[in-house]
């Protein structure tokens, strides 16, 4: 109900516009409304994009985190220390250089 009573409102220049810069914005069809709605929408879409691909990674590095975490258990027990070699307890650090990737 509240959205047929509401009165749309547009902002009119307190100064005349020059000829020309009316002509090309009739020719065009844009205004700087349309032009400022338009960037309104390609930064809210390049945000959504963002958030979106950063919970896509923050999900697969959960997955992959586990993963690792199950294989090095496997392999070489308890953790005890990062390191290169295959001593009891030792663990690779490779998730490190994948989660900076």
């Amino acid at each position: 109900m509240l959205v047929l009573a509401r009165k749309e409102v547009s902002n009119m220049p307190c100064a005349p516009l020059i000829h020309d810069e009316v002509e090309t914005r009739a020719l065009s069809g844009t205004t700087p409304e349309d032009e400022l709605r338009a960037w309104a929408r390609s930064y809210v879409e390049r945000v959504h994009k963002l958030k979106r691909d950063v919970s896509i990674y923050v999900v697969g590095m959960l997955a992959l985190t586990t993963v690792w975490a199950m294989l090095e258990w496997q392999d070489n027990g308890a953790f005890e220390r990062f390191s290169g070699g295959n001593n009891t307890g030792d663990w690779e650090p490779w998730i490190a250089y994948v989660a900076l990737i």
